[in-house]
C-alpha cells in the first residue's frame, strides 16, 4: 500500500509539472485550469483516470454550450438570466445522485457557474473564455492519462476482477449461514460474522458500477464483453438483494417435519453452494468441472397437508427465495463462463424495454432546493454588497459544494472547511515565500513537484479521500502562476474569504426551509418511512376497494425501499450519539428492522399483483380488511411518535389475529368444493398469507426497537 502511495505521489506531481510547463510554454492563460483537471482526475487506475477524464471533458463542453445558450437567449434581462442559470444547476444538483457517472453533472453545474462569471460582466469573452477551458481540461486530463499509462500503470481489470470475487465470496458465505437455518440448525451470529459479510457485499455492490465504467475504458476484452460484465454486475445486486429477502423469510419457519420437504431444501441449498464454488473456479482462471443443475420443484400439497396454514406459506415463500437465488445463480455461472471462455458465447439478452420512470425522489429534490437557494443567498450578496471579495470566485465555489453536498448532506462541513483553508494557507506562503526566489519554470517546477508529492503521500489513506483533492485543487488555484507572473499576497485571503462566504451560504440554506440539522432529518425520514408503509398497507391493489395508482405504489414503495438506508450516515451525526448519550447501535437496529418492514412490503405488492382466486378473496376479504386498518393505524401511530405502541401488547394482539385467521381459512376451504380454487391459485394465497404474517411481525420488531430507544435524548434541542 505504502508503495503504491509513493507512485501515485510521483505519478500526480509529474503530471502536474507537465501540464503547467504545456501550458505555459504554450502561451495559454488561466494554467491553473489544467493543474486542476490533474488533481481532480488522478485516480488510481487508468480506467477510472480515463473515465474521470472524459466525464470531466464532456461536462465543460455541456456547461459551455449552456453558458452560451444563457447569454443568446437573456442578454439584457439579468434577472431572467439568472433564474434561469440557478434552476439549471439545481437541476444538476437532481441529477447527480441517479446515476453512476454522476460527475458529469457536477461538472455541467459547477462549469457553467464558473465560465458565466469568467466570461465578464458583458459576456464579451465568453466564447474564449470557454474554448481556453476545455483546451485546459483537455490538456490536463491527457498529461495525467499519459503520465499514469507509462509510470507503473495500474490497469482497472485486476481491480474489477478482484471485487466480483470478493462479492461472490461473501454472497457465498452468507448463504452458507442462511440455509441450515430451514431446519433449525444455523449458528447464532454471536460473533458478529454475518452482520459483517451483509456490510462487506453491500459495499463491495454498489461500488461495481464505477469500477465497471472505468474498466471497460481501460481493456479491450472488458470493452468487447461490456453487455456480459453489466449483466453480471447486474444479477450480482439482485442477489444481493434475494439472499436479504432469503435471511428474512426463513425467519418465518418453524420446525421443518423431516421427509421429502427437508430433503429437497437440504438437495437445493447443496446445489446452489456448489455453484458458488464453481463461480468462484471461473473467477480464479480455472474451468469448472460441473454444470448447474436443476433443482426441480418442492414436492406437491400431499408433503404441506398436514401442515398449518402458516406454516405452509412459510415454506412456499423460503421455496421462492430459493428459486429465485437458484435462477440468478445459474445465470451467473453460465455469464462467467461465456466472458472466461469456458462456454461457447451466446448472444446477451437485450435490455428491457418500455421501463417505467422512476418516481421523483423528495430527498433529491430537497437537496436541488437547497443548491438554489445557496445560490440565491450568494447571488444577492454579489450584487447588494458592494466590494464583496471575488464576486467571480464566490459563485462558482458555492455551487460546487452546494452540489457536491447534495450526494453528501450528512458530511460535517469541518471536512470541507479545513482542507480548503489549509490549502489556502499553504498557497499563500508558496505565493508570497517561495515563489520570488524562483527563476524560470525548472525551479518552479521542482517547487510545485516537491508540494504535490508531500500532499499525495502524506495524505495518502482513505480517511484523506475528501480532503486530498481539496488541498491539491485549491493549492494549483491560490498560487497564482501565469505567463507574466504578478504577486498580490492579499489574493490568498480574499480567496479564503470567497470560500467561507460559499460555505456560509451552504450552511444557511441547510436551516430553511427545509433543514438539513441530523435531528430534524432523522425524525422527518422516518415519519416519511412509517406514512408510506402505512399507505402501501392500507391500499390493496383489488377491484372495489381504494387503491394506489401505479404511480403512487411505486414512490411509496421506493421510498420505503431507500429511507432506511439514507439514514444509516446520519445515526453518527446525531448530538445523542456524539455525546455518548445514546448508543449508535440503538439506532441501527431500528433501521434493520425498518429494511425488514420494507422488505415484507414488496413481498405484499409482489403477492397483490399475482392471480388470487375470487372465491377466497370475497371470502376473506373483511379479515384482511380489518387486518390492514389495524396495522395500518400501528404504522400512522408511529410515524407521528415511534414509542406509541406498547410491544408486548402489540404482540399478543398479533398472534391472536394470526391464530383467528387460521382458523377463518380452514373454515374456508372446508366449506369449499375440491376443484374450487386451482393449485397455482392455493400457492398464491400461501404467498399472500406470508407476505401479511411477515408484515405483522416486521411491525412489532419495529415497535420493540421503537421502543428502546430514548427519544427524549434524541429528539431533544440543544443549542
Amino acid at each position: 500500500m505504502q508503495k503504491e502511495s509513493f507512485r501515485q505521489a510521483v505519478r500526480v506531481a509529474t503530471a502536474m509539472v507537465i501540464a503547467y510547463y504545456i501550458s505555459l510554454s504554450m502561451g495559454w492563460d488561466r494554467p491553473q485550469w489544467a493543474g486542476l483537471a490533474v488533481a481532480l482526475c488522478s485516480l488510481a487506475t487508468t480506467g477510472d483516470t480515463a473515465g474521470k477524464g472524459l466525464l470531466r471533458v464532456l461536462g465543460t463542453v455541456v456547461a459551455g454550450t449552456v453558458a452560451l445558450l444563457l447569454a443568446a437567449f437573456f442578454t439584457q434581462d439579468r434577472w431572467a438570466y439568472l433564474l434561469v442559470a440557478t434552476i439549471y444547476i439545481a437541476f444538476c444538483s437532481y441529477m447527480m445522485a441517479s446515476t453512476s457517472r454522476w460527475y458529469f453533472w457536477f461538472i455541467s453545474g459547477s462549469v457553467m457557474a464558473l465560465l458565466a462569471m469568467a466570461g465578464g460582466p458583458e459576456g464579451a469573452t465568453l466564447f474564449e473564455t470557454i474554448v481556453l477551458r476545455v483546451q485546459q481540461t483537455t490538456m490536463g486530463f491527457v498529461v495525467f492519462f499519459v503520465v499514469a499509462s507509462l509510470l507503473w500503470p495500474q490497469k482497472a481489470l485486476p481491480v474489477l476482477d478482484k471485487a466480483v470475487t470478493d462479492l461472490i465470496t461473501a454472497q457465498h458465505s452468507l448463504f452458507a449461514l442462511y440455509h441450515p437455518r430451514i431446519s433449525g440448525a444455523g449458528p447464532a451470529d454471536a460473533d458478529g460474522r454475518e452482520a459483517k459479510l451483509r456490510a462487506q457485499a453491500a459495499r463491495a455492490q454498489s461500488g461495481l458500477p464505477a469500477i465497471m465504467n472505468g474498466a471497460e475504458l481501460d481493456d479491450f476484452e472488458v470493452w468487447f464483453e461490456r453487455a456480459r460484465w453489466r449483466h453480471c454486475i447486474a444479477d450480482l445486486a439482485e442477489l444481493n438483494d434475494a439472499l436479504e429477502q432469503f435471511r428474512i423469510r426463513i425467519s418465518d419457519l418453524g420446525a421443518v417435519p423431516t421427509g421429502t420437504l427437508t430433503q429437497w431444501f437440504a438437495n437445493a441449498a447443496e446445489e446452489i453452494e456448489a455453484r458458488f464454488v464453481q463461480i468462484e473456479r471461473m473467477m480464479q482462471g480455472q474451468p469448472p468441472d460441473r454444470q448447474p443443475r436443476d433443482l426441480g420443484l418442492l414436492t406437491d400439497n400431499s408433503a404441506l397437508g398436514h401442515l398449518p396454514h402458516f406454516e405452509r406459506s412459510a415454506i412456499v415463500s423460503a421455496e421462492d427465495s430459493l428459486a429465485r437465488i437458484d435462477r440468478l445463480t445459474k445465470r451467473l455461472f453460465h455469464t462467467q463462463a461465456e466472458i472466461r471462455d469456458f462456454e461457447p458465447r451466446t448472444k446477451p439478452a437485450a435490455p428491457g424495454k418500455g421501463v417505467a420512470s422512476k418516481p421523483w425522489d423528495p430527498d433529491r429534490l430537497t437537496a436541488a432546493l437547497r443548491t438554489f437557494i445557496a445560490l440565491w443567498m450568494i447571488l444577492f450578496a454579489c450584487i447588494y454588497i458592494p466590494d464583496l471579495p471575488m464576486p467571480s470566485g464566490v459563485v462558482p465555489m458555492a455551487a460546487a459544494v452546494a452540489i457536491q453536498m447534495s450526494i453528501s448532506a450528512f458530511m460535517p462541513l469541518k471536512m470541507v472547511v479545513v482542507p480548503g483553508l489549509g490549502a489556502t494557507a499553504l498557497a499563500w506562503v508558496f505565493h508570497v515565500f517561495v515563489m520570488p526566489h524562483l527563476h524560470g519554470y525548472l525551479g518552479l517546477g521542482a517547487a510545485m513537484f516537491v508540494v504535490i508529492f508531500a500532499v499525495m503521500l502524506l495524505m495518502a489513506d482513505p480517511k484523506y479521500a475528501v480532503g486530498r483533492p481539496i488541498i491539491t485543487s485549491f493549492f494549483v488555484m491560490a498560487i497564482l502562476v501565469d505567463n507574466q507572473q504578478s504577486y498580490n499576497p492579499l489574493f490568498a485571503f480574499n480567496y479564503a474569504i470567497a470560500f467561507s462566504l460559499a460555505l456560509m451560504a451552504l450552511w444557511l440554506s441547510g436551516l430553511f426551509p427545509v433543514s438539513f440539522r441530523p435531528q430534524p432529518i432523522l425524525s422527518t425520514k422516518l415519519k416519511r418511512f412509517f406514512t408510506s408503509s402505512s399507505r402501501l398497507v392500507a391500499s390493496p391493489q383489488v377491484p372495489g376497494e381504494q387503491r394506489l395508482n401505479a404511480r403512487g405504489l411505486s414512490f411509496h414503495l421506493q421510498e420505503v425501499r431507500t429511507l432506511p438506508g439514507k439514514l444509516r450516515p446520519w445515526v453518527a451525526r446525531q448530538p445523542a450519539v456524539e455525546g455518548k448519550r445514546v448508543a449508535p447501535q440503538v439506532l441501527n437496529d431500528l433501521l434493520d428492522s425498518c429494511d425488514i418492514l420494507a422488505a415484507r412490503l414488496h413481498d405484499v405488492a409482489d403477492a397483490r399483483a399475482e392471480q388470487q382466486s375470487d372465491t377466497l378473496r370475497k371470502e376473506l376479504r373483511e379479515d384482511f380488511r380489518v387486518w390492514r386498518q389495524k396495522i395500518s393505524e400501528i404504522l400512522e401511530d408511529l410515524a407521528d411518535a415511534p414509542t406509541a405502541t406498547v410491544p408486548q401488547d402489540l404482540r399478543e394482539r398479533h398472534e391472536g389475529k394470526l391464530a383467528r385467521v387460521e382458523d377463518r381459512i380452514e373454515q374456508t376451504l372446508r366449506a369449499l368444493p375440491p376443484d374450487a380454487v386451482t393449485d397455482e391459485e392455493r400457492v398464491n394465497m400461501y404467498r399472500m398469507l406470508a407476505a401479511y404474517r411477515g408484515v405483522s411481525e416486521a411491525v412489532v420488531l419495529v415497535s420493540e426497537h421503537a421502543a428502546a430507544i430514548r427519544w427524549d435524548e434524541i429528539l431533544e434541542n440543544r443549542f
